[in-house]
């Protein structure tokens, strides 16, 4: 095969500079004197420092695709999953559906169920060359894969925008309609018979969990991560005192608390974990601003006692500790805001950037 290589770039891609090119001018520009006094002075010494491009402009920070996965939204969500430490399969979460049109008209849409939460990502209006048909708010493909595609370009969109919310990070977006935030609602367009997938947070041919698996997004998320981390201890030789499948959070891992406000009940939440003991409180749940209310109240350590007081000095008089507290109007809401404070710090400690749940 003949193949057409340029002399000047030793057959790579990027031409070679030219020597000359390289060489700095023999008769440089001479450097501007400074101004005498009395003359011109600081007013034009501010206007050089501002003509032109700005000094000391910031870069934006972005939540860019994992290195080596822009463009690959289906990659870049199993990579995640892996990230994450979960042992699941995202290929078997995806449910595809066509428009029952003639062949040479047929067109597809998909919802991507997150095997860990069960929450529903439908397929978005992915940013690309591929075609795509929007109808009453559903994205129509012209091949089963795109709309695959599209599904986990949504379920991205989404996570970051959730990573981003409540820091100075920018969400990248790679579908033209907007991402949201956690929802339990039903995404549009799906037809009557057709079944999604329900979240496994153990592996297939495992034992079955004796619990009813948590209701909630984030109760799930926390459930899934001490199964994860579990399965690691075995791993690497540790013995727990319980099965795998029973080492997740159990509804006395949340204690509520409860005050009045009027005529109104508000509850608040700790949960404690079931390895360490460590106590998480209720956190500001993103998607419920506007639902919570924040008070503080005071712990004494030596009688382990979390109270309220009146008393503006209890905290340097009676050498309290000030606690801050983050009610809701249902112990549910209250429950599910500590598991989410819960798995982000958890998260977090991980080195994983997929954290967000609360403010």
């Amino acid at each position: 095969m003949d193949v057409d290589v340029d002399a000047d770039n030793g057959g790579w891609g990027r031409p070679r500079p030219k020597f000359e090119d390289l060489v700095p001018d023999s008769d440089p520009e001479p450097e501007p004197e400074p101004p005498v006094d009395g003359q011109g002075g600081s007013d034009d010494s501010t206007e050089d420092m501002t003509s032109g491009a700005p000094a000391g402009r910031v870069a934006r920070l972005i939540d860019y695709p994992l290195a080596g996965y822009d463009g690959a939204p289906c990659g870049e969500l199993n990579q995640l999953y892996v990230n994450e430490g979960y042992q699941v399969h995202p290929k078997k979460f995806y449910t595809v559906w066509d428009n029952e049109g003639e062949p040479h008209n047929r067109e597809f849409t998909a919802i991507f169920t997150c095997p860990i939460t069960g929450e529903h990502f439908a397929s978005g209006n992915w940013a690309n060359d591929k075609g795509v048909a929007s109808k009453d708010g559903v994205h129509w493909y012209k091949k089963k894969q795109y709309a695959k595609i599209a599904a986990a370009a949504k379920y991205l969109d989404c996570a970051s925008l959730r990573r981003c919310t409540g820091t100075e990070k920018e969400p990248y977006q790679r579908c033209k309609d907007a991402p949201h935030l956690p929802s339990d609602v039903m995404p549009k367009g799906l037809p009557s018979g057709v079944v999604l997938p329900t979240p496994h947070p153990i592996e297939d041919g495992a034992v079955e969990e004796t619990e009813a698996r948590p209701d909630s997004l984030t109760r799930r998320a926390l459930h899934q991560w001490y199964l994860s981390f579990a399965r690691k201890l075995v791993t690497i030789g540790i013995e727990l005192e319980m099965p795998i499948n029973e080492s997740g959070p159990h509804a006395d891992n949340y204690d509520c608390l409860s005050m009045r406000d009027g005529h109104n009940n508000l509850f608040t939440a700790i949960f404690t974990c079931n390895f360490t003991g460590e106590r998480f409180a209720s956190g500001k749940l993103v998607g419920k601003e506007g639902e919570y209310s924040t008070s503080h109240w005071y712990y004494n350590a030596g009688d382990q006692i979390l109270f309220n007081t009146d008393s503006s000095d209890a905290e340097e008089r009676l050498g309290l500790q000030k606690v801050n507290l983050v009610w809701y109007r249902t112990k549910k809401d209250a429950e599910d805001a500590a598991a989410g404070r819960a798995i982000d710090c958890l998260r977090f400690r991980d080195g994983s950037d997929n954290f967000g749940s609360t403010r």
